[in-house]
């Protein structure tokens, strides 16, 4: 594996450390606006960790064998190419929005089919992780947990598309190998 050392020029803002000082307002405005979308992202999340029972209604019965091979078979299912374009073409959007693109043109190299099946492989991780419950988001570092996935699940997809991704995480190591194959790992 090749590993690239990147040079670039970094500024660290000194004033942080010092006692008082606030951030100027268009920054806490951002702050405020990242805050609320990630709150957003992790309730749609947990929705589709609900749904994960009707696409792959195997994953937790049996003993702890057939439970992993039943998650490994649902992975499988979910990166398989094409295998999503059923699901896809189901999608509406709501009234009033724009149509998505028919399915018969969208692949592996549209971000809307990474997303599906990145979102996937995270919802089936949690749903089976937290066996078959929806997490207690009111435990604050379960919520914390949840957001790590909502973001690390967007850096993947990202990765998807540009075919190259770092990470020293084993489930998204794996989950990239079954995903981009022939992609750049950086570990």
């Amino acid at each position: 594996m090749r590993r690239e050392n990147r040079d670039f020029d970094f500024q660290f803002n000194s004033n942080l450390v010092l006692d008082g000082y606030e951030l100027p307002i268009e920054a806490k405005e951002a702050i405020e606006v990242h805050t609320a979308k990630l709150r957003s992202d992790v309730a749609s999340y947990l929705e589709r960790v609900a749904l994960v029972p009707t696409f792959f209604p195997n994953v937790l019965l049996g003993n702890t064998n057939e439970c992993k091979t039943a998650v490994e078979e649902a992975e499988n299912a979910i990166v398989k190419p094409g295998a999503l374009l059923p699901f896809y073409g189901s999608l509406e959007f709501p009234p009033g929005e724009n149509p998505l693109p028919p399915s018969e043109i969208v692949d592996e190299h549209w971000a809307l089919y990474r997303y599906l099946q990145v979102q996937m492989l995270f919802a089936l991780d949690v749903f089976v992780r937290y066996q078959g419950k929806t997490p207690d988001t009111s435990n604050p570092n379960i919520y914390e947990r949840m957001e790590h996935d909502v973001l690390d699940a967007e850096i993947l997809m990202l990765g998807c598309l540009e075919g190259a991704f770092a990470t020293y995480e084993c489930k998204l190591k794996r989950w990239w190998h079954l995903l981009c194959p022939d992609g750049q790992l950086y570990e």
